[in-house]
This record gives C-alpha cells, sequence and structure tokens, in this order.
C-alpha cells in the first residue's frame, strides 16, 4: 500500500482508493491526501459510523488522537455504513447508514465526542444523515422487511420499536403479538426522556 498512497499528491490524479484500511499507514497517507484537496476512498470493517471512527482511532497512538480528530473532522466527508437485510421475497434488501460532514457533526468529531454521533445524525436527517434505525423503520413501512428482521438489525431495538408504535404500523395482529411480547420480555426502556414499562410512555 504504501508505493501507491505515499506518491499520491505529487501525481495529478483527484481522486485514491484504498480497499481495506487495516493499518496506519494508509490511514495517515489518506489524511494527508486528503488535507491536499484529493477524494479519498476507503473500506472499514465496523458496524457503524461511531465505530468507523473508532477503529480509525485505535491505529493511532493516544498522544495523536487529538491531532487526528482534528484533521478528521476537517477533511471527512461522509461514512456510509451497509447491512444487508433478509427481505420479505427471500431475498436481500441494502440498508444505508449515510453520516455526512454536517457542522454538528464536524464539531462532535474535533471534540471526540463520538457517542454522541447518532444523535446528531437523527437531528441531520434533512441534511442528508440517517442512522440504520430510520432506514430500518422506512424499508418495515414500504413492506420490504418484516418486523422480526427490522428489531434484529436494529442498533437500538426499543428505539426502533418505540417509532413503530407511534408511527401505528402495529399491522396485523402477530406483529402486535410480537411487539407485545418483545415489551413484557423488557423491564423497561428510555427514550429521549421518557420512561416506558410494558410498552407505555410515562411522562
Amino acid at each position: 500500500m504504501r508505493p501507491c498512497t505515499r506518491p499520491a499528491p505529487r501525481k495529478p490524479s483527484t481522486a485514491s482508493s484504498t480497499p481495506s484500511l487495516r493499518t496506519n499507514r494508509p490511514k495517515s497517507a489518506h489524511i494527508t491526501f486528503a488535507e491536499t484537496g484529493h477524494l479519498c476512498l476507503g473500506t472499514l470493517h465496523s458496524n457503524n459510523a461511531n465505530q468507523s471512527i473508532e477503529r480509525i482511532m485505535n491505529f493511532f497512538p493516544v498522544e495523536r488522537h487529538a491531532q487526528i480528530y482534528l484533521q478528521l473532522s476537517l477533511n471527512l466527508r461522509a461514512i456510509i455504513s451497509q447491512r444487508l437485510i433478509p427481505s420479505l421475497d427471500g431475498r436481500r434488501v441494502p440498508a444505508l447508514e449515510i453520516m455526512l460532514d454536517t457542522p454538528r457533526i464536524k464539531d462532535l468529531i474535533k471534540r471526540s465526542e463520538i457517542d454522541t454521533l447518532k444523535e446528531a445524525m437523527e437531528q441531520g436527517i434533512d441534511e442528508g444523515c440517517q442512522t440504520f434505525d430510520h432506514v430500518l423503520l422506512q424499508l418495515y413501512k414500504a413492506g420490504k422487511i418484516s418486523i422480526e428482521q427490522a428489531l434484529i438489525n436494529a442498533d437500538s431495538a426499543n428505539n426502533l420499536r418505540l417509532k413503530i408504535k407511534l408511527a401505528g404500523l402495529k399491522g396485523d395482529d402477530a406483529v402486535a403479538a410480537l411487539l407485545d411480547k418483545n415489551d413484557r420480555d423488557e423491564k423497561g426502556f428510555q427514550i429521549q426522556g421518557q420512561l416506558g414499562q410494558g410498552g407505555s410512555k410515562k411522562r
């Protein structure tokens, strides 16, 4: 990887692609390459945007983290994560989580507040961001996946289950029974300051 990434800034090419980022060498080269105004593309084995950034940071020593967070906040344009969900027609449908460099997200990365990125993505849907839970809800509403697959693949099954209920999407008796069973199996859940027990909401 070193022979192709290191000379890149001296070449006329406007883009660089790395099949998989598994060491800190291509990551360092890509960050430097991006700072020169080039488009850099790479793949990483991770579950979502939060984990992607955490994995990138783990390749660097702690003393460089502040610098890397700053560089990422200035140069990272998007993280797209994909999960292939079994669909109702027996095939698989892609669910894409998209994190874009909104002002809020850039600020959170700069301050290394990675745990709050998902909330910022939820708030940035109008700007093009989308979380896995949001996409799974849309796929379920469109009749492309089952409620079971939606909950299994959700980052927060409780959060998604509440959204389904609030949207009035119980559907048939089987789905309603499943939601009720999941509620009974949980001791409670807390979503955006609301505490629920057995599917009810308390203010």
